[in-house]
This record gives C-alpha cells, structure tokens and sequence, in this order.
C-alpha cells in the first residue's frame, strides 16, 4: 500500500510539474551585505565586528498559482569577521555553500513581491582553519522584491533580504556566536 502512495504521490508530482513547465524560471543572483551583525558570547570576547564578503548563486522558480511560487537554489557565500578579545584581534573568513528554501509571495502590485524561507548553510573552509568547528548554520530569511524590468522571457530584479541565524557558528570553543544580516540581491531571471 506505500509504494501505490508513493507511484501515486510521483504521478502527481510529475503531473504539477508538467503543468506548470511553461512558467519554470531559473535565476542567477549576486548579493552585498548591507549590514552584518554578530552577537557573541564567552570568556574573554569584547566585540565581533563584521568585515564585509559576497554572495553568488542560482534559484529555480516553481510557480504554484499565479501569486504563489517555490523558490529553490544553491549559492556560494564569503563571509568575513574581526574578533577583539582579551588575546588581541583576529579575522575569520568563511567559506560557505548555502541553500535557501523559500515561500515567494506575488502581490497584485505588478512587479512586487514578498519571500520567507530557510537558508541551509554549510562551512566549506575557514581562514584560519579550524579543523571544521565553524560556520554551518541554519538561517530564517525574510525579503521583499521588486521586478523593476521584464522583456518577454527576461526579467531583472532587486531583493532588500534579511537572514538570521539560530546555530553557533564561532570557531573557538566555549563561545557562543551568532549571526543575522541585511543583504541586497540583484537577479537576472529567465522564464522557461
């Protein structure tokens, strides 16, 4: 009885995704951190200031109704940070692979739209190394979006994001970081 589910529940998704081909769209985006702010806590931290990095990446758009989409990706982020302490100061870059989940909510404004989501995020490297203790992370992410150009089958746009992260992401034991920013996504978008 759970295979028929599951060939059923397959059928159907194929079928969704058959009917809603003609309006597939795959994205490319780039994104600049407007503001990044790191709360820390431990022995000895006395601030984290953030140093600025980028973002890069790909969405997929699945539309669901006409003001209603799945939006789906995979991006590359680098991150930096500066640590003072009692020990002095210190940089940390990260390297990370993000996957962002995400609701996209189309309002009846043309060009307008809303998105709310998670951000998977997972440490590739850090600088200085250390040894894998640092950086992945699971983010919620709020944003607001505007299409402020579209030709037929090409659309550019503009996001105001906002991500918070709920995970420690600092790589010195016995600290607790955490991480929330504000970013500028500018899109090319294509309509398949």
């Amino acid at each position: 009885m759970k295979k028929l589910r599951l060939i059923c529940a397959m059928i159907l998704s194929l079928g969704f995704v058959s009917a809603a081909h003609a309006e597939l769209g795959v994205g490319v985006f780039g994104s600049y951190p407007l503001s990044t702010n790191y709360t820390v806590t431990g022995a000895g931290v006395d601030s984290v200031k953030g140093k600025g990095g980028n973002t890069f990446g790909a969405l997929l758009f699945i539309p669901v109704l006409p003001w209603f989409s799945i939006r789906g990706g995979v991006a590359y982020e680098n991150t930096k940070f500066e640590v003072n302490s009692i020990l002095g100061s210190s940089e940390t870059t990260l390297n990370n692979m993000l996957i962002p989940v995400d609701l996209q909510f189309h309002f009846p404004v043309v060009g307008l739209y809303a998105f709310a989501g998670a951000v998977f995020v997972s440490n590739q490297k850090t600088d200085p190394d250390t040894n894998g203790k640092a950086g992945s992370d699971t983010r919620t992410n709020l944003g607001v979006g505007y299409d402020f150009f579209s030709f037929t089958l090409l659309t550019l746009s503009a996001e105001v994001e906002y991500q918070k992260g709920s995970k420690n992401i600092s790589p010195v034991s016995g600290n607790d970081q955490k991480t929330d920013s504000t970013n500028l996504n500018l899109m090319v978008r294509f309509t398949l």
